[in-house]
């Protein structure tokens, strides 16, 4: 078993002009039962965080888990981890 959690936060940040603006923060989770690889990450692009994810999934050889358990709060602008997380 396998766990992969992957989901987006807005953030304030000051922008070039000085003014406040919102950013969208990407933050994962993967991990394992026996915790022997766990890794928490967060990028401001999307797809960015999608591919850290992957990469750390194909090195810990998370895909010959026989199950796949991915954690989304299934969010209404379309789903971060749903997208992203796909097998294959």
């Amino acid at each position: 078993m396998a766990y992969v959690g992957l989901d987006a936060f807005a953030v304030p940040a000051i922008g070039a002009d000085g003014k406040r603006e919102w950013k969208m923060l990407n933050v994962g989770l993967l991990y394992d039962p026996s915790r022997e690889h766990t890794v928490y990450l967060s990028e401001f692009n999307q797809k960015g965080a999608a591919e850290q994810s992957r990469d750390y999934a194909i090195a810990f050889d998370l895909g010959r888990a026989d199950r796949l358990v991915a954690l989304t709060d299934g969010g209404g602008s379309g789903g971060v981890a749903e997208p992203s997380l796909g097998r294959g």
